[in-house]
């Protein structure tokens, strides 16, 4: 049985993922089925949310190309927590309307 007291995680149909990495926080939403790049990944730093501007998906077909496109990886663009759960909400949707979850 669990202690309620110290039970820190809460259970939801649709996680978002609080990790916590080295110097590093990330807040992110994975999302699950056929597109994958509805996944909407961010850093926090200095108690702003930075979205990662592409996904794992056009990373992994950048990465396949002759001469890759995407010059940096890992750019970032500063987003608000209320777009945040925007981009959450319509990748749930978008899962939904495809039959997953």
């Amino acid at each position: 049985m669990s202690d309620a007291k110290n039970d820190k995680t809460i259970q939801g149909i649709f996680p978002l993922e609080l990790n916590l990495s080295d110097d590093r926080i990330f807040l992110n939403f994975w999302a699950d089925g056929v597109n994958g790049s509805q996944s909407v990944l961010c850093q926090i730093k200095h108690g702003k949310i930075f979205k990662f501007v592409h996904s794992e998906e056009e990373l992994d077909i950048d990465s396949e190309l002759d001469e890759p496109q995407i010059e940096d990886p890992f750019e970032q663009v500063e987003i608000s927590l209320q777009a945040f759960l925007e981009l959450v909400m319509a990748a749930i949707q978008l899962q939904q309307s495809n039959g997953t979850k």
